[in-house]
């Protein structure tokens, strides 16, 4: 069992068709790890206008939820779940979410050749974090509490020059931000994943060269996102580009190594919203998050690294540790001076309590320099300035203060030292390429964007699993307020809740063998639904959910079915809406 603090059991008892059933899908008797995808689409992409990917198995990927969910089926049966216990699965959640479908996003700079296009060669990689930016707006709008889980991954139609040529060789790119000190991705976890649409890569869809059956590409991605460096070994799966060595000259880099295995499984926990499978129960994992989106770009005067993206506030069960970090739209410039006459500040107010009537009022946060604001009760405050001795590669280049509200006092009360850290981390993309014909220095190390992080002690319980909650971020140029999250609300703040997902589950409860028949046990799918069985992305059986959301499903192990661990997913029919659990074929 690996040294993970676990602190919730579902148990699946008897309602309906549902019986107590013990989970197989252990891997080398250590937990299985459940990672959700936070799929977008952008417009233009195939996956969107034409969906029509064929299964090797048989049928044909219609909708753009089932191209894109066959797509981590691919990767996680097929790369992750035998060698390093690890699945991917749908971030649609029905408690959470207001739309059981993967968002649709348009394309930024519809100009740059077809539509789902994304640029790689601008400088500031401006269409990168656009597209970053409706993501995520598109995921906050359809969360019930600002509750975003999963890794953020992107299908887009392709990678073009700046003059709109399409690029033949770019496949992907992705990024966690790492700690330096241990290259790991840092806490909290941040990363995305971009992904052309496979309708270029996908075996046996109609463009493109059609060599990647088991999404390679998505699969490389998703390995930088969970903290995977390259290693240019013939059949590494983070191998800079892909490897045709397979039948037909299909690509078959794929494997991983056991430090890479550390890696992924370590940094795998860190994603909000992670479930742990080990026998008899699904535990959920340690990090909660919720985001607020602001708009990006709202005036051309506004500097890239003054113009607020988003905020996270992300909360780890495990170090009881809350970190608020305001994702900037660029990269803060080298050198920045601040001073008294000459500063950007990077605020942030909350209000605790979610009680305008406790906390500091105007004056009294005006008294320790926060710009003139209408949000009202704030309890905690935090300051952000860029060190003027700003350098890429130092960890802790922010100066920053905190103040919380003391009742008695009535007044802004610094916090110690210890009890908050402020650094600025940079989020770096990494580029995979179908063929290594980019030179080395274009393929890595890519900034993209700059985030204020502020990591605050809770032992206080600053904030707690579903405890309502305001904010508001103010960027300040001279002390005046140049962005500020969401200018429609007047600086009045948003309300926020930490909420941990309830994923609906499946389970087996005997080892499988090929050709004899096997039985799935599903709970918390949408009542009297149709739904649809896989074995990896391969079609085994259908039916329709009880009154209750839960069906007993029957199914017959297919004949070439390899010997191992293999995800079972079983979903609502015109939805991304999932159950998944893991099987072992064989003895």
């Amino acid at each position: 069992m690996l040294p993970l603090t676990l602190l919730l059991t579902i148990t699946i008892y008897d309602v309906g068709s549902i019986q107590m059933a013990e989970s197989r899908g252990t891997w080398f008797g250590a937990d299985t790890i459940h990672v959700p995808i936070a799929w977008c689409a952008v417009n233009g992409s195939q996956a969107v206008v034409s969906p029509n990917i064929p299964n090797p198995w048989g049928g044909v990927d219609t909708t753009t939820d089932e191209v894109l969910w066959r797509r981590h089926e691919r990767v996680s049966d097929n790369i992750y779940i035998n060698p390093a216990g690890i699945s991917f699965r749908s971030a649609i959640n029905d408690a959470l979410h207001t739309s059981l479908n993967f968002p649709i996003i348009s394309d930024p700079d519809p100009t740059l050749g077809s539509i789902g296009n994304v640029t790689k060669e601008d400088f500031l990689r401006r269409e990168f974090k656009q597209v970053i930016n409706e993501c995520d707006s598109e995921w906050e709008n359809r969360s019930k509490s600002g509750t975003v889980n999963g890794i953020p991954t992107i299908n887009i139609r392709r990678f073009v020059h700046s003059d709109g040529i399409e690029d033949e060789d770019l496949i992907g790119t992705s990024l966690c931000k790492k700690d330096p000190s241990t290259g790991s991705c840092r806490v909290p976890y941040d990363g995305y994943a971009f992904v052309i649409d496979n309708f270029y890569t996908a075996y046996g869809a109609s463009g493109g060269w059609n060599n990647d059956p088991f999404d390679q590409n998505l699969g490389h991605e998703l390995g930088h996102a969970l903290g995977l460096n390259h290693r240019d070994a013939p059949y590494a799966l983070m191998n800079t580009s892909q490897q045709e060595n397979g039948p037909g000259g299909t690509v078959n880099n794929i494997a991983l190594d056991s430090a890479e295995i550390i890696t992924a499984r370590s940094n795998a926990v860190l994603v909000p919203g992670t479930e742990i499978d080990p026998n008899n129960n699904v535990f959920q994992g340690v990090v909660v998050r919720s985001i607020k989106v602001d708009n990006v770009e709202e005036n051309e005067t506004l500097l890239p690294y003054q113009d607020l993206s988003s905020v996270k506030v992300t909360f780890d069960k495990k170090q009881n540790i809350t970190a608020i970090d305001q994702q900037l739209f660029g990269l803060i410039p080298k050198n920045i001076l601040y001073n008294n006459e000459s500063s950007t500040q990077y605020w942030t107010l909350i209000d605790l309590d979610n009680n305008t009537k406790t906390g500091g009022n105007q004056t009294i946060l005006q008294d320790i320099g926060v710009p003139p604001t209408k949000f009202l009760g704030a309890d905690l405050v935090l300051l952000g300035e860029v060190d003027e001795n700003n350098n890429l590669t130092k960890s802790n280049n922010i100066r920053g203060s905190s103040w919380v509200f003391t009742q008695q006092g009535q007044n802004m009360t610094l916090l110690p030292s210890n009890m908050s850290r402020f650094n600025k981390e940079t989020a770096i993309l990494e580029l995979h390429y179908r063929n290594k014909t980019t030179p080395l220095s274009e393929m890595d190390g890519l900034p993209i964007y700059d985030t204020i992080s502020v990591k605050l002690n809770n032992s206080g319980n600053l904030v707690s699993i579903n405890k309502p909650f305001s904010i508001q971020a103010i960027i300040s140029y001279n002390g005046t307020i140049v962005d500020r999250l969401n200018d429609q609300t007047e600086d009045e703040g948003s309300s926020l809740i930490l909420t941990q997902p309830f994923f609906p589950q499946c389970f087996i409860n005997e080892t499988a063998e090929r050709g004899k028949n096997a039985t799935i046990y599903v709970s918390g799918l949408l009542p009297n639904s149709n739904v649809h069985a896989l074995i990896g992305p391969r079609f085994i059986a259908n039916g329709t959910t009880t009154d209750f959301g839960n069906i007993k499903i029957d199914f017959t192990v297919p004949n070439d079915t390899n010997d191992g661990l293999h995800l079972i997913t079983v979903g609502v029919d015109n939805t991304a809406l999932t159950a998944d659990c893991e099987i072992i074929v064989g003895k």
